[in-house]
């Protein structure tokens, strides 16, 4: 893990871009997954492990609250091993149903030949108020004592056929989670009683939303959880209930949202825009509260509605845009918005083979001449562009001043990147900065309070253009145009001298 780069905070603000109105849920989330982390980092740089630090959780809330989707993103970005499971099918042996020990045979598989990876997988038990209440039903209590013995950590063996699945399960991170349906009343029973409620002040009044954010301990055993499971569990935490104002975000700032996908696949290929008005989020919100659904539910919603236009985008080349709108007499409707459509960006086979031209490497960056500051590559890089202009007159005649402005600022930002690292001053080192900074933009410095100059220089540029793929793409021509140019120019020269 990149220590430098991800902290808990900063995982979380990641996660939020994503995730709505979890910030209670998030905050434990990624306090637990990043000890993992960082748990595994200090066994790959000591050689050994650190026992008796990893955080198991307990995640108690409904369905469609982001508690799965926060957990797949989390181990993205920290490159963790990943393994799902739903445990209302897990009994214990000899019962119908699959064998607990299994979970090993699904780690080691998706972790590949990688030990330190199956070792700190991170394994999600969904739907353990279930398994639960099956066990109870059935019998089948063999169930809990195998996941309590995994869960705290065991050498675990599973037979598959001719196969032989082995490994210890003391470093894997386990994250439970369940809706627990009927827990609330328990909580609220307990609150009516007058008795403490542990980490909260007391309320006046007994809360009618977001009651499992007042839940004990005392309150799941009550439900019917196993109090030497509970011991296993070192954080328990739990999602809000989506309000309405969250389904709003969801559908209008959400980067994982339905509208938010759709736009980024049509833009991509066929520079055509989705979108929706605030009236159409609204309506949809409102009936996604009345009916509890879950933000999971928005997205075949979201389809839906879009369905026609799907059908149709591909005939339609003077459509620029598809726009869900609403109103009292026509409904939720989807409209043509008729127009001139994006600019395509460049794909990534395109970047990289722009990036593996040996020819790039050989111009130079050329800023000494300028100075070595901030205002040498203003105007380093501004003389770069006019020289560009004057020869295609292509910038002008194709792109708004804001769009050029961006750009400049962009590899303004990338040139300093690469006058403060130790690599080669080409312009090909130029063209990979301004890739990076846009897949991995640069973020506050907290401990002075202050951006270093690269960075201003690359929020300076989003300024001027929030799509920073189109900024990027058209630096990338930019730089391109001048490699171009100057390696003309020299081969003129050098014919003209031989």
């Amino acid at each position: 893990m990149e220590q430098q780069k991800w902290t808990p905070e900063t995982l979380v603000e990641k996660l939020k871009e994503n995730v709505i109105g979890q910030d209670r849920y998030l905050k434990d989330l990624c306090t637990s997954v990043w000890m993992h982390s960082l748990n595994k980092d200090a066994e790959e740089k000591l050689g050994y492990s650190i026992d008796g630090v990893k955080l198991n959780m307990l995640v108690l809330g409904k369905s469609g609250t982001g508690k799965t989707f926060a957990i797949q993103s989390l181990a993205k970005l920290l490159d963790l091993n990943l393994v799902i499971e739903d445990s209302s099918v897990f009994t214990g042996a000899g019962w119908k149903g699959r064998e607990v020990t299994s979970i090993v045979k699904d780690i080691l598989q998706s972790a590949g030949e990688k030990r330190v990876k199956a070792e700190y997988s991170i394994v999600v038990l969904d739907e353990i108020d279930k398994m639960l209440v099956d066990s109870a039903r059935t019998g089948s209590f063999s169930a809990w004592s195998n996941f309590l013995k995994m869960i705290e950590g065991t050498d675990v063996e599973h037979t598959d056929g001719q196969n032989v699945y082995r490994m210890n399960t003391e470093k894997v991170l386990f994250i439970c989670l369940g809706a627990f349906d009927g827990l609330d009343e328990i909580i609220k029973k307990r609150m009516r009683a007058g008795k403490e409620i542990g980490f909260c002040a007391k309320p006046k009044e007994i809360p009618q939303n977001d009651i499992f954010q007042y839940a004990e301990k005392e309150d799941l055993i009550s439900y019917g959880i196993n109090p030497q499971f509970l011991g296993r569990m070192a954080m328990i935490t739990a999602t809000n209930e989506l309000k309405e104002e969250d389904y709003v975000r969801i559908l209008t700032e959400s980067k994982s949202s339905a509208i938010s996908r759709l736009n980024t696949i049509f833009l991509t290929g066929m520079g055509v825009k989705t979108s929706i008005s605030k009236k159409a989020a609204q309506y949809m919100a409102q009936r996604a509260f009345e009916e509890q659904t879950g933000g999971r539910a928005l997205f075949s919603e979201v389809t839906e509605a879009f369905k026609e236009g799907l059908y149709q985008i591909a005939g339609r080349k003077d459509v620029k845009e598809l726009r869900l709108r609403y109103s009292i007499t026509d409904g939720l409707k989807m409209q043509f918005v008729k127009g001139t459509r994006e600019k395509l960006p460049l794909s990534y086979k395109a970047m990289t083979e722009l990036f593996t031209q040996d020819s790039w490497r050989s111009v130079p960056m050329e800023i000494t001449r300028y100075g070595c500051t901030v205002s040498g590559t203003y105007q380093y890089v501004e003389e770069l562009v006019e020289t560009i202009e004057m020869e295609t007159r292509k910038l002008s005649r194709e792109y708004t001043y804001r769009q050029i402005r961006a750009s400049i600022y962009l590899i303004m930002s990338a040139v300093v990147c690469v006058m403060t690292e130790d690599v080669p001053q080409t312009m090909y080192e130029v063209a990979n900065q301004v890739y990076s900074l846009v897949s991995y933009p640069p973020e506050f410095n907290t401990e002075n309070g202050k951006m270093d100059s690269y960075a201003t220089l690359y929020w300076k540029s989003w300024e001027y253009e929030e799509n920073v793929e189109s900024s990027r793409d058209l630096a990338i021509y930019i730089i391109k145009e001048y490699c171009e140019q100057r390696m003309w120019m020299e081969e003129k020269y050098s014919r003209t001298v031989s």
